[in-house]
């Protein structure tokens, strides 16, 4: 009906599959942990006392802030960056900011404005087209490395999509640990559980302006092979 927009909504419908295995952790944690998948910013600062303002941005997960635009014809968007210890990246162009200060982020309607906390690392899928678990072969860890010297953790959960057996062990985890200083980016990986996704090689991606060298489990690679 509006083809002057149809190739955003289709941009937009193509982040969210490539989302899901973050969102898919999202809510294993919700489940086990009773960690909220959407969450005020405040939950995550609360030593900042100006996250507990009103606003409209919130936090998916621990690790991103959307900043939605809620405003008709607005085509940029003030953004207070919650006080954290390494600050935030702009998940489209990587640049680097400072918490605890209020920046202003273009708002194109083709963008959502998204800041990656520094320190965390995506999981994505590479399958835009519909949701299957057999045929969803490839999986990509996009690093947000904290600038100088710093450490981080994280972790993807895998399974059928169906059953329970995770309680039995038949998923999988893939947890990290991200070390990083002035010349490099460490990334310790191991995993646990039973399941074997149809991917079997996790690609690890910098942000968009990273120029440090990557090692993985102490080799210098981008990739990840599953055991």
């Amino acid at each position: 009906m509006h083809p002057a927009v149809t190739p955003m909504i289709r941009e937009a419908i193509n982040l969210r599959y490539r989302w899901l295995p973050y969102f898919y952790t999202l809510f294993w944690q919700s489940c086990v942990e009773d960690e909220p998948m959407l969450r005020p910013t405040f939950l995550d600062h609360e030593d900042d006392p100006l996250t507990f303002q009103e606003t409209d941005d919130f936090m998916l997960g621990r690790d991103v802030l959307v900043a939605s635009v809620v405003s008709q014809g607005e085509r940029s968007r003030s953004v207070y960056l919650p006080k954290n210890r390494h600050g935030w990246y702009d998940y489209h162009s990587g640049q680097w900011h400072a918490g605890g200060q209020t920046i202003v982020l273009d708002a194109p309607l083709e963008r959502l404005p998204l800041l990656v906390r520094a320190g965390a690392a995506l999981p994505m899928s590479g399958r835009c087209a519909h949701v299957d678990v057999a045929r969803d072969d490839q999986r990509e860890l996009l690093v947000f490395a904290v600038p100088g010297q710093g450490e981080s953790s994280g972790v993807l959960f895998e399974d059928d999509g169906e059953s329970r057996g995770w309680e039995q062990g038949n998923a999988l985890w893939i947890e990290w640990t991200l070390r990083s200083d002035a010349q490099r980016i460490d990334l310790q990986i191991t995993q646990r559980g039973d399941f074997r996704p149809a991917w079997a090689e996790l690609a690890v991606k910098l942000s968009q302006g990273e120029t440090r060298s990557l090692f993985i489990n102490g080799t210098p690679t981008d990739r990840y092979h599953l055991r």
